[in-house]
């Protein structure tokens, strides 16, 4: 069984996410998105999700409509079936992906929620930060995107509860999973949670 720790940053926003996945435009960045990633569709439809967003009524100007969850990895992207060590392929970050899904929705019904997620492989490894001259390093990473109300009941929906900082045990063996079934999630850090995600084959770590 392969174990990696990888860092998922939890936040919450009002709009624009469709946005942010087609062009990957933010302050300090020097370039669009097509040049610098390359996106793999994981999990659900981003039209369907933004027309979503868009329909959520909140109680006041400025309340959040959807939790934006980042999962970054330590290994490099292959293509190849089979992954080296240090090594991460488009089959095993839909893996971790649904791992994930399932631990941190276990309280929900799947007709409770829409869930998407895509996976960005970087075309740039290294990009100038604008802010502060440096360059940093880019590595593999799974987008995922939860809009803030229960379909069902048309009420609030959080599966962190009130604050998106907190970490969930995703494990693919059932007594991992009943345990994030009991204690649902952990709240750790503000800005970043380790999570251990066991998805068959020997332990990795990347670092926090």
């Amino acid at each position: 069984r392969r174990l990696w720790q990888m860092l998922a940053r939890i936040n919450a926003a009002v709009g624009g996410i469709k946005e942010y996945l087609g062009t990957g435009r933010k302050r300090g960045r020097e370039f669009d998105r097509d040049l610098i990633d390359e996106r793999l569709p994981i999990a659900g439809d981003l039209d369907l999700l933004d027309a979503v967003i868009d329909s959520i009524q909140t109680k006041q100007a400025g309340d959040a409509r959807y939790l934006h969850i980042t999962l970054g990895f330590a290994e490099q992207f292959t293509e190849a079936e089979v992954c080296g060590p240090g090594q991460i392929n488009a089959t095993l970050m839909a893996s971790v992906t649904e791992a994930y899904r399932e631990a941190l929705m276990a309280a929900y019904d799947s007709s409770e929620y829409m869930f998407y997620a895509e996976a960005h492989i970087p075309k740039v490894t290294h990009e100038l930060n604008a802010r502060t001259g440096d360059y940093e390093t880019r590595l593999p990473h799974i987008h995922i995107v939860i809009p803030t109300r229960n379909l069902e009941s048309d009420r609030y929906l959080n599966p962190f509860g009130y604050r998106p900082d907190a970490t969930v045990a995703a494990c693919r063996d059932r007594t991992a999973v009943g345990r994030a079934r009991r204690l649902s999630a952990r709240r750790l850090g503000r800005h970043g949670s380790r999570v251990r995600i066991a998805v068959g084959g020997a332990r990795r770590r990347a670092p926090a």
